[in-house]
């Protein structure tokens, strides 16, 4: 018998031999192993777990894709946020720190008012941000907050249409960190107030497909957060693309009777979100 031809012999056995059970055993291991990691996946991917999982990827890829603002090794300063946003937020952290409500800006030109302009989004809820940290790391925490609320509210919008996790991940992703999306870090009012569109659209959606009255509230909510975010074009925007898609709900029946009464939810529900958005955003409207 031949123990040295690689080609007749198998680990110096004969030809023809089984090999021993050494040697099959780390390929046994592996394919366990990746039999076991290949469970797991599709429990976790088409269970109850699939959303979380989704979720937390979306996530993950935003973080990493802002990683070094997160670690405290880059910061926003491109365009206006250097020029403008920077100086207007360092204002706020003075007065905020001096225990005084930011009324008047008198370190530009001889002096405007500040709590008045929409674009300083006084009222915002994460201006907590500039209490506790630094004006850069405020300023890079907040947007990159921003990024992950839109990656998100397209998730579940998409989710809802479509019944997938893994379509919700990808809008997700697409929504948040496309080129428009990304060029806007250095116009925060902008941003603050177009991350909530999905959000409203899901609980218009919602509102119509279950005639429940709280996602109407909920959607008012989030125009008010648009208004409040320094942007209320996108708060009349929005109410204009949900006008549209209310006429397009009901122009699904045919008789124009039953148009005129498939009308009568789709107008009290923007009748509440109206209400609920201008008496939220009253405040920075005012």
């Amino acid at each position: 018998p031949c123990h040295k031809d690689p080609k007749g012999c198998c680990d110096g056995q004969p030809p023809g031999s089984p090999p021993p059970a050494d040697a099959l055993l780390p390929r046994r291991m592996n394919a366990l192993s990746i039999g076991i990691l290949r469970k797991m996946l599709e429990r976790i991917t088409q269970g109850k777990m699939a959303r979380y999982f989704y979720l937390a990827a979306l996530i993950l890829v935003v973080a990493g894709f802002f990683h070094q603002v997160i670690l405290g090794k880059a910061r926003f300063y491109f365009r206006d946020m250097l020029t403008l946003f920077l100086p207007a937020k360092a204002f706020l952290q003075e007065s905020l720190k001096t225990g005084t409500f930011p009324l008047w800006d008198p370190y530009i030109e001889c002096g405007k008012p500040y709590a008045a302009s929409p674009l300083n989004y006084l009222y915002h809820p994460l201006n907590i941000l500039f209490v506790f940290l630094s004006l850069e790391t405020g300023m890079g925490y907040f947007i990159v907050i921003q990024y992950l609320i839109a990656g998100m509210f397209m998730y579940w919008f998409v989710e809802y249409l479509t019944k997938d996790s893994f379509a919700g991940l990808f809008a997700g992703i697409i929504f948040a960190l496309n080129s428009y999306m990304v060029q806007l870090s250095s116009n925060p009012p902008y941003l603050n107030s177009i991350v909530w569109v999905p959000f409203i659209i899901f609980l218009f959606m919602r509102a119509m497909e279950t005639h429940k009255s709280s996602y109407s509230i909920w959607a008012g909510l989030g125009i008010a957060m648009q208004i409040i975010g320094g942007n209320p074009q996108d708060a009349i925007l929005t109410t204009t693309i949900i006008v549209f898609l209310s006429l397009i709900i009901a122009w699904s029946n045919q008789a124009i009777r039953d148009f005129i009464r498939s009308l009568r939810w789709p107008a009290g529900t923007i009748c509440i979100m109206i209400l609920v958005s201008v008496g939220i955003s009253m405040v920075q409207i005012m």
